[in-house]
């Protein structure tokens, strides 16, 4: 078995943030030189995947077990979508100075 420490190093991916990923080595990348455009993309589909799982939240108010599995499903789609906009947060600062130096 190769140490997949050393594996994920040669990949040319960023791990999201690890926290959400309950694991000692990241599972989960994202590629940082795919387009801005397919990674905003990404980061927007995220965010309505949670607010269409947050709309139904209220029919499911007196089911413990059905709230505890949308906040499990919800944490690491607003993780990605946080890593992902994060990415792109450098690229809007230096947009903004060259718009408004």
């Amino acid at each position: 078995m190769t140490n997949p420490t050393q594996t994920n190093q040669k990949l040319p991916y960023t791990p999201l943030n690890s926290d959400p990923q309950n694991a000692t080595n990241p599972v989960l990348y994202y590629d940082p030189n795919a387009s801005i455009d397919d990674i905003y993309e990404c980061a927007v589909f995220r965010l309505q995947a949670i607010i269409s799982l947050l709309k139904n939240l209220d029919s499911y108010k007196n089911d413990p077990e059905t709230i505890n599995a949308l906040i499990s499903i919800s944490t690491p789609l607003i993780n990605e979508a946080l890593t992902l906009l994060e990415e792109l947060n450098p690229i809007a600062l230096k947009l903004r100075l060259e718009i408004h130096p």
